[in-house]
């Protein structure tokens, strides 16, 4: 499961497994997701939002998902860097700050 080198990140740890169980759970939201951002970055854009593509997703799409929530906006910034992370076209297209999250594995 992921681990944190962040001293003081017990607050994070439950929020970043969350992520990892929610994910594991709705992999086709990470699917739907990636899509999104490279349609983003096909048109040109040189940065979209990952709320953007959430509220996109949330009013274009029938998506189903398992959970409390359909998408939980809690997740932007991991959704966002798990794209740059596994996309090399997508590096640079959001824009992050730096979280004792930053260096979780995913899966």
């Amino acid at each position: 499961m992921a681990t944190l080198s962040h001293p003081k990140s017990d607050r994070y740890q439950r929020y970043s497994e969350d992520f990892i169980a929610y994910h594991r759970l709705n992999p086709h939201v990470y699917d739907m997701v990636k899509d999104l951002a490279y349609k983003a970055y096909w048109s040109g854009q040189k940065r979209t939002s990952m709320k953007r593509i959430f509220e996109v997703i949330r009013w274009e799409t029938d998506l189903k998902t398992i959970g409390k929530f359909k998408l939980n906006n809690t997740y932007t910034a991991d959704y966002a860097r798990l794209v740059m992370d596994k996309n090399e076209w997508a590096v640079g297209l959001f824009e992050t700050r730096k979280s004792p999250q930053t260096h979780l594995d995913y899966g």
